[in-house]
């Protein structure tokens, strides 16, 4: 079996951790996810609400499943270039394929209910609302649409659900199979 880390990006209230969590169900695989870490990290008080160290401790994690030859899914916002490449790199390392999916809403108005009325998934930690998500676009950082499968959460979950799973039986895009030449770290701009 190929291995495989697959990771979920997109902004908040957009629907990509009921996708994470149904795709690492549907095969068997662990999902990390960023909140997860932030919220342990806070209540600690070791960092606050936003912060790279929750990025950091999941590619950790996902790193030493990788190492043992298990997949796994990864399931944060992904803002910047520099978490993907990282991810990327582990997977690189690791031999193992790497699967984004980015997920986005087309529909602002089912996007902003979404936010209003989602049910948290992590304890202690709450969901941010729609001024965060629009403070959270400036700085969101696209996506090549020929390095990620693009998936519109206006479509219905049972939809997006096969097409994620249908991917990933699949071939990577070819820009993201482990026997690729050497990655190039993103510059800064």
């Amino acid at each position: 079996m190929t291995l495989k880390l697959v990771l979920f990006s997109g902004l908040p209230g957009c629907g990509k951790t009921t996708l994470a969590r149904l795709i690492a169900r549907a095969r068997g695989l662990p999902l990390f996810a960023k909140d997860r870490y932030q919220s342990v990290l806070r209540q600690a008080g070791c960092t606050g609400r936003e912060g790279k160290e929750g990025y950091l401790l999941m590619l950790d994690q996902a790193d030493e499943q990788l190492s043992l030859g298990v997949s796994a899914v990864l399931d944060g916002v992904f803002p910047l270039d520099e978490y993907r490449w990282t991810a990327r790199q582990t997977a690189y390392q690791r031999r193992a394929h790497f699967y984004p999916v980015y997920c986005y809403c087309s529909d602002v108005d089912v996007w902003q209910k979404r936010v209003a009325q989602r049910a948290p998934y992590v304890p202690h930690w709450s969901p941010v609302g729609w001024d965060e998500v629009e403070r959270m676009q400036l700085t969101f950082q696209a996506w090549d649409p020929e390095e990620a499968l693009f998936v519109d959460t206006v479509h219905p979950l049972e939809e997006n659900l096969r097409s994620i799973l249908d991917w990933l039986t699949g071939p990577p895009p070819p820009s993201m199979a482990y026997y690729q030449e050497e990655a190039q770290e993103p510059s800064e701009s």
